[in-house]
């Protein structure tokens, strides 16, 4: 099993992450990858699109079709968006903004 840092490295010399998932909640692994600076290519399931900005962080796909797979990926490595902008995507997911808002939805936030 790899430790966090061992994968943040690979993350941080790969050139695209794709994740084509049928479903999904919020991808941590697409959270992580952002926070690296390294773009994804994921399908448009769950909350994707939250982070997964089309130019900004990557590319959403509408399908599991390789060939659109393929085009994204080619796409992003061909024209990737900037490291700053893929981070700046996933800034308001910090543990401390989500633990904050999480404490505030159930009254605890206020002291």
């Amino acid at each position: 099993m790899m430790m966090g840092v061992q994968i943040a490295e690979i993350m941080n010399i790969s050139d695209v992450l794709f994740s084509t998932s049928i479903f999904e909640g919020m991808s941590i692994v697409i959270l992580e990858s952002l926070a690296c600076g390294l773009p994804v290519v994921a399908t448009n399931v769950g909350e994707n699109y939250l982070v997964v900005k089309n130019g900004k962080s990557g590319k959403l796909v509408s399908s599991w079709n390789p060939e659109e797979i393929a085009e994204a990926v080619i796409e992003l490595i061909s024209n990737p968006p900037s490291p700053h902008s893929c981070i700046e995507v996933v800034s308001e997911y910090t543990k401390q903004k989500v633990l904050l808002h999480l404490f505030k939805e159930i009254g605890e936030g206020d002291q």
